[in-house]
């Protein structure tokens, strides 16, 4: 739901753009963004509260069931992040500044994979955390694109 979302900001926001109305391209945008994130808080409080009742029927419980359990229960706050991030670039499509902003935003993603690795399997002193680890590290990589 936040990546249609987030394309219905693109729409808005570029159909006001080339109205070359600013004030209704920002409008557009603050009111996509407010359902955007409260989706994504809904999503996430329904994927932390539900998945122990309904985890069952995908996923075997035992050491598996477990082990997925631990990822999504750290990996559910990177909802908010990733659906807020998709909003915001969908405003950056929507004032024309797609390509010089996007090379920037992959760079930004560079560090994911050493802090990733650090943190599933315990490399430079870091603890192995295994799979809380690497919901971690998504977490962290989602929470710096966001940021950035």
């Amino acid at each position: 739901m936040p990546v249609g979302l987030a394309e219905a900001i693109q729409i808005l926001a570029s159909r006001r753009a080339g109205q070359r109305r600013p004030d209704a391209m920002g409008a557009a945008f603050n009111q996509g963004f407010f359902a955007v994130a409260l989706i994504c808080v809904g999503a996430t409080a329904a994927l932390k509260i539900l998945w122990p009742l309904v985890g069952k029927w995908f996923v075997e419980m035992g050491a598996m069931g477990s082990l997925v359990d631990s990822y999504l229960q750290v990996a559910a706050y990177g909802i908010f992040f990733v659906g807020t991030s998709f909003a915001y670039s969908a405003l950056l499509v929507a004032r024309e500044k797609r390509g010089r902003w996007s090379r920037r935003r992959l760079s930004s993603r560079a560090p994911t994979f050493p802090s990733t690795t650090f943190s599933i399997y315990g490399k430079l002193g870091f603890p192995a955390m295994g799979m809380r680890g690497a919901a971690l590290g998504s977490l962290a990589a989602e929470t710096a694109a966001f940021l950035f």
